[in-house]
This record gives C-alpha cells, structure tokens and sequence, in this order.
C-alpha cells in the first residue's frame, strides 16, 4: 500500500468525526444551563459574601439620625476608612457575581458555535473528499 492509497479513507473519517463531535457540541451548549447548575458558577458562600458586602456598605451609608438631645461628638474619620473598605468589598462582589452571571449565559451559546464551527469544517472536509473521488 503507498502513502497516497492511505490517505483518501481518513478525510472522510475526520469528517464524520468533526460532524459527529461537532453535532454532540451544539446540543451540549443548546443544554448547556440545564446540565450544569447555577452553583458552578455562583456557590452559597459568594452569594453569602456578596450579601454581607452589601449589608455591611448599606448599614454605613444609612446612619440614623441623631435625636434632639443627643450629641453628636464621636469621631467620623473611622467611619469613611470603614466605608471606604465595604464599598471596595462591595465592588469586588459584584464584579464576581456579574462574572458569574456573563458565564452563565455565554457558556453554553459559545460551546454551541464552536459546535457548528466543527461540523461545518467536517461537512467541508467531507464534500471535498466526495469531489475528489
């Protein structure tokens, strides 16, 4: 057998291969938020976290007001370094929770297209094999 006799039976092999690999991609990401819980991208104890982040940064921008016979002699600059800090938590929550959310979405359309993408070059790669024959 030569190198050229060889060759012929594995395009269409990998054909079918990308078509097959391909097809199995797009259904996985078409399933892809079903299969997959929400806990893969966003667990207990971020959502914990981000709920005390947030309680923390909204119980130190709403401070009661202070009544008619109360003084209001107790030092404030603690107050905006401890601020400061729960709003940088804060942040630093929501960028993870919108992260979290951004994967949740895209995931499963991305694996889809990469999906379609391999079947297509499969398909490509079949119907050349079939105009060359």
């Amino acid at each position: 057998m030569s190198a050229e006799s060889s060759s012929p039976p594995l395009r269409p092999s990998a054909g079918y291969v990308l078509v097959a690999a391909g097809l199995i991609a797009v259904v996985l990401g078409l399933t892809w938020n079903r299969v997959l819980p929400k806990e893969v991208y966003w667990s207990e104890e971020q959502a914990r976290e981000f709920n005390e982040a947030y309680d923390a940064a909204h119980s130190l921008t709403s401070h009661p007001p202070h009544g008619p016979g109360e003084s209001h002699t107790h030092d404030h600059s603690h107050g905006s370094d401890d601020l400061e800090a729960a709003r940088q938590r804060l942040l630093a929550a929501e960028e993870r929770l919108n992260r979290a959310k951004t994967m949740h979405t895209y995931t499963g359309r991305i694996v889809s297209i990469i999906g379609a993408v391999l079947a297509a070059a499969g398909l490509a790669l079949l119907r050349r094999g079939d105009s060359g024959s």
